[in-house]
């Protein structure tokens, strides 16, 4: 009886430990809500200024960013067409993120006033497009646009104001930049997006006006002017055509590579899409792309700002986690979120960051809104995604990590606190049937302490406390009950919506009429619940 009872308690604080760091996990994909603010700000002193400064904290017309997660390094490419500072700022985030924080180093000019430009191992052309950074060797790559060329940088031995380059692609040296046509193995036209599989060591870099992408491999290391082994979006090197089709393309411009599952991902604006590359059974010259999202084929060409359309793909990365996509659109100024634990052509955002919904497309200074978002990149560790915000002259900081604090006011562990109270409403109340309806929800705490909690939506799944909404699509009159809970217990809200046919009759169901959350009901919370009362309340 005494081992059983030990067994007895060992088993519920291993459920009750599991519990409590299941959010930190799993959970982690539910922390977006649509419009939702972002949390830091770099290149403004906040979210409402814009400022053309210069200098070390001062952004002029961010255009991309990559992220260095061994050394805690944010690289923001300040430079577009004629436009910019011309330069890569260097941020040490090792600290964290402050707004307007000061940037440690710069590449592409000798300190942070300058704004030359030339052909050399340490400046660029005018027009840079794109950057890329292989953790696993330490190399920054940069599309240097106008001179035709990409530029790769060793950090291996750290980073000095205006450092040279070590290699180029696309010339034989560097002080040539002038374009050679046609296109071959060993030159660039406009060189674009770039991406980097660690894995096999590929490097791809895309061709803008070239509609194609060259794979460069780099396995065997890098020399200048080195042949690339493949391309993409074309049946040989030298061909130049655009082509609307599975194996064709229009100016690539951003790309991303997912190591986890082995894809490649690309925007293309002109052609209002974004194509997915399986490559798990290699790369070859002129390959199909296996998905294509913002359209519903492969032959499509709409510009649609709805939830399953784009107007003007530009930045995509890849969160591995949480099997997350984000694809930033210009025309719409919004990031759209995609969850890819399926993928299907033509499929629907699961959310937008940006505007508050998918109809929007406006415009702003505030820490939810862009003006021309582009380049994005992810931070794994932190949660943290970085959206280049262009006309706005800043990047901004979305935080969707899901993290419990202690209670300042517990010397012995987790104070116990009371669930909060809930409110739901459905916006509309009333839609016919194939409309698509809001639930929503708000919380009270019903004593001053609070803490972290989470709500579970029937028939949708568990969500943090980052997320008050969603976006739902009822076949018939239901009622919702929701389950607001902590780790002590649960508090219950419930609301209608009401669905009727195109003549306007009500459309009933005899099943699933009621929608409940169990939680209160399922003999592991309770056990979790009492199990922590019985350990920390004082």
């Amino acid at each position: 009886m005494i081992f059983t009872k030990t067994i007895n308690v060992y088993l519920v604080a291993f459920l009750s430990l599991s519990f409590l760091f299941l959010p930190l996990t799993s959970l982690r994909a539910a922390t977006i809500s649509n419009g939702m603010d972002a949390a830091y700000v770099l290149g403004e002193p906040d979210f409402e200024s814009v400022t053309f400064a210069g200098g070390a904290g001062d952004l002029i017309a961010p255009f991309d960013t990559s992220y260095d997660s061994v050394n805690k390094r944010l690289f923001v490419l300040d430079a577009i067409p004629f436009f910019g500072a011309n330069r890569i700022l260097v941020y040490d985030l090792s600290s964290g993120v402050t707004n307007g924080m000061d940037a440690s180093y710069v590449l592409g000019q000798s300190d942070f006033i300058s704004t030359a430009s030339g052909t050399t191992a340490g400046l660029f052309g005018g027009m840079v497009y794109n950057i890329e950074y292989d953790s696993d060797n330490e190399r920054l790559f940069v599309s240097d646009t106008a001179n035709h060329r990409v530029l790769v940088y060793d950090l291996s031995g750290g980073i000095t104001n205006g450092m040279d380059a070590s290699y180029v692609l696309g010339q034989v040296d560097f002080t040539s930049g002038s374009e050679i046509f046609p296109v071959s193995t060993s030159t660039i036209g406009y060189p674009s997006a770039l991406a980097y599989d660690n894995n096999n060591e590929y490097l791809y870099v895309g061709n803008l006006g070239y509609a194609s992408v060259q794979v460069f491999d780099l396995s065997g290391g890098i020399s200048n002017n080195m042949n690339a082994s493949y391309i993409l979006g074309q049946e040989a090197f030298g061909d130049t055509g655009a082509n609307l089709d599975i194996d064709g393309m229009q100016s690539p411009q951003f790309l991303e590579y997912d190591e986890a599952n082995e894809r490649l991902f690309l925007t293309s604006d002109f052609q209002a899409r974004t194509l997915v590359y399986d490559m798990s059974g290699g790369v070859q010259t002129g390959m199909d792309a296996s998905h294509v999202i913002g359209q519903e084929d492969f032959t499509s060409n709409v510009m649609n700002l709805d939830q399953d359309g784009m107007g003007a793909p530009q930045g995509v990365v890849y969160d591995e986690v949480n099997n997350r996509l984000f694809i930033s659109d210009g025309a719409a100024n919004r990031v759209a979120v995609y969850d890819l634990s399926g993928i299907e052509n033509g499929m629907d955002a699961s959310y937008v960051l940006g505007q508050v919904d998918f109809n929007s497309a406006g415009t702003g200074t505030t820490a939810s809104l862009f003006n021309g978002p582009g380049g994005m990149e992810y931070d794994a560790a932190n949660n943290y995604l970085f959206v280049s915000d262009l006309q706005n002259s800043r990047l901004l900081v979305f935080d969707l990590s899901t993290t419990p604090t202690p209670s300042s006011n517990s010397s012995t562990g987790w104070n116990y606190t009371q669930p909060p109270l809930c409110t739901a409403q459905f916006t509309p109340n009333t839609i016919t049937k194939g409309e698509s309806t809001t639930l929503s929800w708000n919380t009270t705490w019903p004593t001053e302490r609070e803490n972290n909690y989470y709500t579970k939506v029937p028939g949708e799944g568990l969500y943090s406390q980052n997320v008050q909404s969603l976006t739902l699509q009822p076949q018939h009159t239901t009622e919702y009950t929701i389950a607001v809970f902590n780790l002590w217990g649960a508090n219950f809200c419930n609301t209608t919506i009401t669905v009727l046919d195109e003549e306007g009759n009500e459309v009933t169901s005899p099943n699933n009429t009621q929608l409940t959350a169990g939680v209160s009901n399922s003999p592991l919370v309770k056990a979790i619940s009492n199990f922590f009362r019985s350990i920390f309340v004082k």
